[in-house]
């Protein structure tokens, strides 16, 4: 038995070799908090309601939560609370999680990976979905964005979630 992780859904292994894929969606919110207690100790306990804010913040992502937890570990009288103040801004928040300037650990680097392998045209839907002002982008939404069709936007929104840039709230919608 082999296990093989990656930032792309790996369609070819499966389809081809029979792989079983296994996606791992967000932490719940206990769980990003437990690993904050786990990382920062009892600031967490002290701070339940801040804590709870800065893995929100951290979109409950693994790594940003380390990054944001040594952060903590390294100032620490800053407040938790402060730490997630510093994020709620999502323009500055990558600047904010980028783990001392290490390139291989910094938020943005691990999902700059992920876009250098997307095409022009699925970069530039990327690029054009921050422009949307909600929290779901729909294939209408996208094609409006994109100056393109419903169906192509689809396809294109298909690829940023397979290579887990977006979420796709109903799954697949390209039948191209």
């Amino acid at each position: 038995m082999t296990l093989v992780t990656s930032r792309d859904t790996l369609a070819g292994l499966v389809a081809r070799d029979g792989a079983q894929r296994l996606d791992l969606d967000l932490l719940p919110l206990a769980d990003a908090v437990g690993l904050l207690r786990a990382l920062i100790g009892s600031r967490v306990d002290a701070a339940p309601g801040a804590a709870a804010e800065l893995a929100a913040r951290c979109s409950r992502l693994p790594l940003a939560l380390r990054v944001a937890a040594e952060i903590a570990t390294s100032y620490p009288a800053r407040s938790l609370a402060d730490l997630a103040g510093e994020l709620e801004d999502q323009q500055q928040r990558l600047d904010v999680l980028d783990a001392g300037h290490d390139e291989d650990t910094a938020v943005r680097a691990v999902f700059s990976w992920s876009y250098r392998h997307l095409d022009a045209s699925a970069a530039r839907a990327f690029r054009l979905a921050g422009l949307h002002p909600g929290p779901v982008l729909d294939k209408y939404a996208a094609a409006a964005l994109l100056g393109t069709t419903a169906a192509c936007a689809g396809c294109l929104l298909d690829v940023l979630a397979r290579g887990y840039l977006i979420q796709h709230p109903d799954g697949p919608v390209c039948h191209a």
